[in-house]
């Protein structure tokens, strides 16, 4: 059980640099407050992909009482991520990312781009 536990906690590690590295390279840094709740937000999304059926109470909801913030903070602070990371050229990445070149055209909304960040980390 320990050695499951540490093997989890490392991949939890590689994960998060890995998307680390997919967000500051178009300009979403540790600054912007919803930073952490798009990680969180694919942390959960990782370990139970339903819970995108239910973003607002599934994953918006368990950070706001994580964090002790307004569920309507979190949405928004997770919109600004994905504005942030599309004025900064990410679409070209989530193409990349997710195999679907739509996003030249149009922006995700926040749930489908949690989703392909976390389909892509699990790879």
């Amino acid at each position: 059980m320990a050695e499951k536990k540490r093997i989890d906690r490392m991949m939890k590690i590689l994960m998060e640099k890995e998307m680390q590295k997919l967000l500051y390279s178009t300009g979403v840094f540790r600054h912007y407050k919803g930073y952490d709740y798009f990680v969180r937000a694919v942390h959960l999304v990782h370990e139970k992909p339903e819970r995108l059926h239910y973003i607002y109470k599934e994953i918006y909801l368990v950070i706001a009482d994580e964090v002790g913030k307004d569920v309507r903070a979190i949405e928004r602070d997770v919109r600004t991520i994905r504005d942030v990371f599309f004025r900064n050229g990410g679409s070209e990445l989530l193409s990349e990312m997710s195999g679907v070149n739509a996003w030249s055209k149009k922006r995700p909304s926040p749930g489908e781009m949690i989703e392909i960040f976390a389909m892509y980390l699990q790879k």
